[in-house]
């Protein structure tokens, strides 16, 4: 997995590499050879230290060598570990694997299936993003980062982006991912999973079209109307409307239609 450490720095992502990535785990192995699809989390917390066992990789703000939610800070993302991560995916349903991870299918909803007796450690890289989890948004620029992470692995590995799934689709134990800026976690991974797809069709058009995504916070808003892309009134009124009301989901379908027209 060292190309994917080049082709990070290459794309821009700014990456810290822990010593423990180089060292390798003869007693734990990928089960082919390689990941085979990429599991996504939050840590549940508003802060951690990374560490190679519980996840391949970790996403939030540095400060020091602790990663947080909020606060000053360039995101970043922490390479921790080449090789299975023992404790993350853990148990869940095998057929999510086999018949769309694999597949490349798309896999929408959370999972309501039992878990199987089997563990996706040794099939899925793992990502740790620091978020609460209960309503905590994740920075714009931490968003953008794990998004651009996500299509590099994914370019890298041949996969496509519904290769990138949620700890919620593995298991119905789950909630992850979940960002506040989204109702919950299956809506969380659909706009994720969708600006995956976005930048890996057309880096041209990425940073249009994922402004149609993403609409979460004030500024957001003020940014678009500085493009030009809406007027300022309209900047204004739409920062009142809730985020769960139709009226917010009529915006993002206009929005949608109107840059790509633009």
């Amino acid at each position: 997995m060292d190309w994917y450490l080049e082709a990070l720095r290459h794309s821009g992502v700014n990456v810290v590499v822990l010593d423990t990535w180089w060292v390798p785990d003869s007693s734990y192995k990928w089960r082919t050879g390689q990941p085979e699809g990429a599991m996504w989390h939050h840590t549940a917390t508003t802060a951690y230290t990374p560490n190679d066992e519980k996840a391949n990789q970790w996403a939030g703000i540095m400060r020091g060598d602790r990663l947080y939610q909020d606060g000053d800070g360039e995101p970043t993302l922490v390479l921790a570990n080449q090789y299975p991560a023992r404790i993350s995916s853990g148990y869940g349903v095998k057929a999510l694997f086999d018949d769309y991870v694999c597949q490349d299918r798309r896999f929408v909803g959370r999972q309501t299936a039992p878990d199987d007796d089997w563990a996706g450690n040794r099939s899925y890289w793992n990502t740790e993003i620091v978020l609460d989890g209960v309503g905590g948004v994740m920075r714009g620029d931490v968003w953008d980062m794990c998004v651009t992470a996500a299509a590099v692995l994914s370019e890298g590995m041949g996969w496509s982006a519904w290769r990138n799934v949620g700890h919620l689709h593995h298991t119905g134990r789950k909630i992850d991912l979940r960002d506040g800026r989204y109702p919950d976690g299956v809506a969380t991974m659909e706009a994720f999973q969708d600006q995956i797809q976005l930048a890996m069709e057309s880096d041209d058009m990425m940073d249009l079209e994922r402004y149609a995504t993403r609409w979460r916070n004030p500024q957001d808003f003020d940014a678009a109307a500085i493009k030009g892309l809406i007027t300022e009134a309209e900047a204004e009124y739409w920062k009142t409307v809730p985020t769960d009301s139709e009226e917010w989901a009529d915006l993002r379908d206009a929005i949608e239609v109107r840059f790509k027209l633009w």
